[in-house]
């Protein structure tokens, strides 16, 4: 399946295959949105027109195409993101344009002793509708009575085209800054949060040195008065052991009980 017409044979080629894809669903109700998807699936132009008039708008749609591609325009037939929109389009500096030919139709009121309706009727006029981007509905409209007209009306369209081309670009411009300043702010907010848990942490850990200081000064002094009061042995061999454990859980020191380190921390001592 081809893809995108780059020159005037190609579009010969799309627009027969288009033609056959036109009649195959060109019905009543061709203007309805169901019958809208059916016509613009990719791989060919839309074209939504009655039975009759489809001769016709392959042929506008052919000269106002061929102008297009001979002032440098490509035309995709499988834009990408196509929903709401037809999936043929006009292609300028990477931005897509869809692009549909339909014709127009007129709404009538019928009446009769039983009931009034409505209903639509083809008029054999047609309007070339632009798109930007996938919106679903058409950023410019392009219409004329006169046929010889056509060709001319693509000139407009360049103009068009170029301008939501830069003004897109600016607004890229725009955002790339933006995006930045975003990603600035976003690594000083992770830089103050980082600093800000750094100083909490250090902040826990001299309030436990100084937990652990505390009960280590007061271990000490039990063992200076207990010294002093007791005269047993034994109890001499369990003061000696509260000191070791005292400089150990000290932070202002650098000993390591070598017993109670194999299962306890310091920590459990306060």
């Amino acid at each position: 399946m081809m893809t995108n017409i780059h020159t005037t044979e190609q579009l010969k080629v799309a627009l027969r295959n288009s033609e056959t894809h036109a009649r195959t669903y060109a019905i009543e109700h061709y203007n309805t949105p169901f019958n809208y998807r059916r016509q613009n699936e990719p791989g060919y132009l839309a074209i939504s027109a009655s039975p009759k008039k489809v001769k016709k708008a392959i042929k506008i749609f052919g000269s106002f195409l061929t102008r297009l591609i001979q002032q440098g325009v490509t035309i995709n037939l499988a834009c990408p993101g196509a929903r709401l929109c037809p999936s043929s389009s006009l292609v300028m500096d990477g931005h897509y344009f869809p692009i549909r030919i339909k014709e127009i139709f007129a709404v009538q009121e019928v009446k009769n002793k039983y009931r009034n309706f409505t209903q639509t009727l083809p008029t054999g006029r047609f309007v070339i509708e632009i798109y930007k981007g996938t919106y679903h509905r058409p950023a410019k409209t392009i219409t004329t009575q006169n046929e010889e007209e056509w060709p001319d009306k693509a000139s407009g369209v360049i103009f068009f085209l170029k301008d939501v081309v830069a003004q897109s670009k600016a607004h890229e411009a725009e955002n790339e800054l933006w995006r930045k300043q975003q990603e600035e702010n976003e690594k000083r907010r992770k830089e103050k949060e980082s600093i800000l848990r750094e100083r909490v942490e250090i902040a826990k850990a001299v309030v436990e040195d100084i937990r652990l200081f505390e009960r280590a000064e007061i271990m000490r002094k039990f063992c200076d008065n207990a010294e002093q009061r007791s005269h047993s042995e034994e109890y001499k061999k369990v003061i000696a052991i509260a000191r070791s454990v005292a400089d150990w859980i000290d932070p202002t020191t650098d000993y390591t009980d070598p017993i109670l380190a194999q299962r306890y921390r310091a920590s459990d001592f306060i």
